[in-house]
């Protein structure tokens, strides 16, 4: 990477708009003192101190029994269809900086400041790539991201877990994976000491209050309309984990279309819910972009009189596959790829060096061996390729012109400036094997899944047709960094990110320093201030967030998000890693397995392509045991199989 990945913190250049005050962290301290004066006046809401029971989740505060369930209010089975064309003018401003807990502690991150508190908007893609986005050299027009870019900081490190729910149980917790009960997705077997651990649920552990819920207290209007992926059934939703109005699809993933047909044989029903209702048929013109935007758009308008700040999370399944566009979306980049994934991968590696995402002077590295060399596929399987790559692209650009929309309403109701708005893909660019995938529930039911779809080439896109990204592609979506979505490589796990400071006075341009899914409930924690009420909620607990605020950061008051000796670790699958500084351990399993762990130094070696080990024996010793302390700490079972045939 061609930019600076960690710089000393500096107090020179701080641009000060705000008197800041020093709230304390999300959770109070260990042996907090409620006498101390600086604690007065805070104490009154949370004069609970104490950590929660030990085991799963650690790092959580207790909560007082509960009156009264949180969740959506019902409001019908209907989904947003009618787009708003008339707004009223609303002054926007920062808000007040107020403190978020009970306790503070010298240092504490300062919170927002201002007449009016910021909305929170938090848009997340499905499976983006790092470089599929005009911001990051991708030849796919998104004009309305690129334009969020230009007034917002945009993150060359961060990151994610490596898959799907494991970072969005991350997102509405701010706790690691393990400790919020994805630690394997549901989808995926679990060894039989893992079966029947919080850790390993397989959807959001029931103790945990969300983000959302967090919100809801302090004064905030909640909406959710996308993708949600943490958990069926009776208080698993999000209209029971606080969000005041959601439309979600439950599952991972589903039909963009209104003919609801699932993603693979345990699943055939695409599963969408209103505000926590069955939706047993949607509009004849649906398309999932469309829909879950027009959706955050009329919650947004609904209730923006009533004179609260609004917390949206706006999920999209796109690009997700099934590659799925509208009709007039179908030939978009028709030709555009024909040339192949091997001659994308040389254009982006060159835009890349133009836009200093890649050292100038890096050469291109070796095109994966695993993979087949274009030349290698017949004409046929190379038409069926160029076109699945049209239709990704063509995805990803509707979905740019949805986020687009939303923007423009935001402008027009006075909004935009007030919001703080951040934009993620929740892992890395995917290159799935769907049937490998609907093979593990056996060869009957994944013959009898697969009669749903037509895979013809002129179905391609269509609705009842099933297209998935394939390898080939990825190199290029992903580049430099090493392989991609379900492993703890780069690859998998750092993924493109923008967050736009309200006002006009936070951080812009590009920035290398380190921050990831965990930072962002303790950001918009800060931002929202301290509960404005107190709901009783038995045996549910505040989680701690594992990661720190960013506000100093977008408010340009650090020049960092975190300390040099920050530590995050990640597992999934077995594949593991772990970080600090720019220093990185990494040990995948199959079908990459590495035969030991494998020490890489970022800032020299973004792609991760010369280990370490052997050179730095001290620095592998170092980080080993930062990896076992990460995996006590949070709850990690490596998996114990029976023999083979028991």
């Amino acid at each position: 990477m061609a930019d600076s990945r960690r710089r000393r913190c500096c107090t020179k250049d701080v641009r000060r708009h705000t008197e800041l005050a020093h709230p304390p962290p999300a959770v109070p301290p260990a042996g907090c003192n409620h006498n101390n004066p600086q604690h007065a006046g805070a104490g009154r809401a949370r004069s609970r101190c104490a950590q929660a029971a030990s085991g799963p989740p650690p790092h959580a505060q207790s909560h007082p029994p509960e009156s009264g369930k949180g969740g959506g209010r019902a409001r019908g089975d209907s989904i947003v269809k009618k787009r708003l064309s008339r707004y009223v003018l609303a002054c926007a401003a920062l808000a007040a900086g107020l403190a978020i807990t009970a306790c503070s502690t010298p240092g504490s991150a300062p919170q927002a400041s201002s007449a009016k508190r910021p909305n929170v908007l938090l848009i997340v893609a499905d499976d983006l790539g790092f470089n599929d986005l005009g911001i990051t050299g991708g030849e796919i027009r998104t004009p309305n991201l690129d334009a969020l870019a230009q007034t917002s900081v945009f993150m060359t490190d961060f990151h994610s877990a490596p898959t799907c729910s494991p970072t969005r149980s991350m997102l509405m917790t701010g706790v690691d994976n393990h400790q919020a009960g994805l630690g394997e997705m549901a989808e995926r077997k679990k060894a039989p000491n893992q079966a029947d651990q919080p850790g390993y649920a397989g959807h959001l552990d029931a103790r945990l209050m969300t983000i959302a819920e967090q919100m809801q207290d302090r004064g905030y209007n909640t909406y959710m309309a996308g993708k949600w992926h943490l958990g069926k059934g009776e208080g698993r939703e999000p209209a029971s984990k606080g969000f005041d109005d959601s439309f979600v699809l439950l599952q991972g993933g589903g039909s963009h279309f209104a003919n609801m047909l699932g993603y693979q044989p345990i699943e055939p029903v695409a599963d969408w819910r209103d505000n926590g209702k069955a939706v047993t048929r949607l509009p004849d013109d649906f398309f999932s972009s469309t829909a879950v935007t027009d959706r955050m758009l009329g919650a947004i308008e609904r209730n923006r009189g009533n004179g609260k700040p609004f917390f949206g999370y706006l999920a999209y399944t796109a690009p997700h596959w099934p590659l799925q566009v509208p009709d007039a979306w179908l030939d978009r980049y028709k030709g555009r790829y024909d040339a192949g994934y091997e001659a994308l991968w040389r254009e982006r590696h060159a835009r890349l060096q133009r836009l200093g995402l890649v050292a100038a002077d890096a050469p291109l590295p070796p095109f994966p061996s695993h993979l087949k060399k274009w030349n290698e596929l017949t004409p046929e399987q190379r038409r069926i390729e160029a076109r699945t790559m049209e239709l990704y692209a063509a995805m990803v650009e509707h979905m740019d012109e949805q986020i687009g929309r939303l923007f423009a309403r935001l402008k027009a109701i006075g909004e935009y400036d007030n919001t703080l708005i951040v934009f993620m893909s929740d892992n890395g660019a995917d290159a799935d094997n769907v049937r490998g995938i609907w093979a593990r529930y056996g060869e009957d039911k994944a013959k009898a899944f697969e009669q749903k779809f037509d895979f013809s080439y002129g179905n391609m896109g269509r609705p009842g047709s099933f297209v998935v990204m394939t390898p080939g592609w990825t190199p290029a979506r992903a580049m430099p960094a090493r392989l991609h979505k379900g492993f703890t490589s780069e690859g998998g796990i750092r993924v493109p990110a923008m967050i736009k400071y309200p006002g006009k006075d936070g951080r812009t341009g590009r920035d290398g320093a380190f921050a990831s899914v965990l930072d962002l409930p303790a950001t918009f924690l800060a931002v929202a201030g301290e509960p404005q009420r107190q709901v009783e909620r038995p045996g549910r607990i505040v989680p701690q967030p594992l990661g720190k605020s960013m506000l100093p950061f977008l408010q340009r008051h650090t020049a960092t998000v975190h300390d040099a000796d920050y530590v995050m670790g990640w597992e999934l699958a077995q594949h593991k890693a772990v970080r600090k500084g720019d220093w990185k351990l990494l040990r995948l399993d199959a079908p990459f397995k590495t035969a030991d762990w494998q020490l890489f130094d970022l800032a020299k070696d973004p792609g991760e392509t010369r280990d370490l080990a052997a050179e730095q024996p001290e620095k592998l010793r170092e980080m080993i045991a930062a990896y076992q302390q990460y995996a006590a700490r949070v709850g990690v079972i490596d998996p114990v199989w029976p023999p083979a045939g028991k």
